[in-house]
């Protein structure tokens, strides 16, 4: 009896379907990758304020703003790859809105132009997990091939 208690135990390290389970995400990890991605995602929407103010780009276009969703949502996904689970594109989804919405709140006081452009990118951010699956797939697909 003791011996099938013992043996029970060791289970927990594979799941239902027989293969080894992922590790689980280290809290210094998550600070790494989180740090690198949030900082380019508010980068590169001061850089699309500064070309809206500009002319360069439209102020009512949402395509920038998925633009820079869907490559920031790459890069996570990718440095994320070794611990990657379905639930990282509802998280990412809601840790990207934070961090969107901060950034708009600072740089909305500005000038009305970024003004119009951040709340534009705003706009794609709450939009985009219908979107952000698309790297998620890549990402996944390219883990269990290299």
């Amino acid at each position: 009896m003791e011996e099938y208690i013992n043996n029970e135990e060791h289970h927990d390290d594979h799941d239902k379907r027989g293969g080894a389970r992922k590790p689980k995400l280290p809290a210094n990890r998550w600070l790494f990758i989180a740090m690198v991605v949030y900082g380019v995602l508010a980068l590169c929407i001061k850089i699309v304020c500064a070309l809206a103010e500009k002319g360069t780009i439209s102020t009512e276009s949402l395509l920038p703003g998925l633009t820079i969703l869907l490559i920031t949502s790459a890069l996570y996904f990718f440095l994320l790859q070794p611990y990657l689970r379905w639930y990282h594109i509802f998280r990412f989804w809601i840790e990207s809105s934070i961090v969107t919405l901060t950034v708009v709140v600072m740089i909305g006081d500005s000038n009305p132009v970024a003004y119009d452009m951040s709340v534009s990118i705003l706009g794609a951010d709450f939009i985009c997990i219908f979107i952000i699956w698309i790297p998620y797939i890549f990402a996944s697909s390219f883990q269990k091939h290299y």
